[in-house]
């Protein structure tokens, strides 16, 4: 038959709460301290090569080259004093530094403009002449009014 036997549990030691080799976290400053040495390394190794070909390109085509370059002609020319004229021809926009706006005490149709477009105007000077037939009947009506009133 069905017999049971209950055997003993084996006896498993607790997991200890300290390792014997500590974890060893590695801190983000460590990393970047190293890219920063190979980037100044990197920088300073290109500048060394750039300087380095600066100065043999300066080499060959400098006091090496002057016995192999022809002599410039050297031109001479008398002195005259006065203006000197200079013309440009350019596209562009061109814009005014002061704008003004103008506005009426009264609207109405304009009857006569008397300026062109980019005239310089003063104070008190004529501009336009703005139809005054409207104003001549509200004139009349209000002294028509005055008198009945009166």
């Amino acid at each position: 038959m069905d017999q049971r036997v209950d055997a003993p549990a084996p006896e498993v030691e607790p997991a200890p709460l300290s390792r014997k080799t500590p974890v060893v976290r590695r801190s983000r400053v460590r990393g970047l301290l190293v890219l920063g040495v190979l980037i100044v390394a990197g920088l300073g190794l290109g500048w060394y090569w750039w300087a380095h070909h600066a100065a043999q390109t300066a080499g060959r085509t400098g006091a090496g080259r002057t016995a192999q370059t022809p002599p410039q002609p050297v031109g001479a020319a008398t002195i005259d004093k006065g203006n000197i004229r200079i013309i440009l021809n350019e596209l562009g926009t061109v814009t005014s530094l002061d704008t003004v706006t103008v506005l009426t005490q009264i609207s109405g149709q304009l009857t006569e403009v008397a300026f062109q477009e980019g005239q310089v105007v003063k104070k008190g000077d004529f501009l336009v002449q703005i139809d005054p037939r409207p104003y001549q009947v509200a004139l009349e009506q209000a002294q028509g009014t005055l008198a009945h009133d009166q």
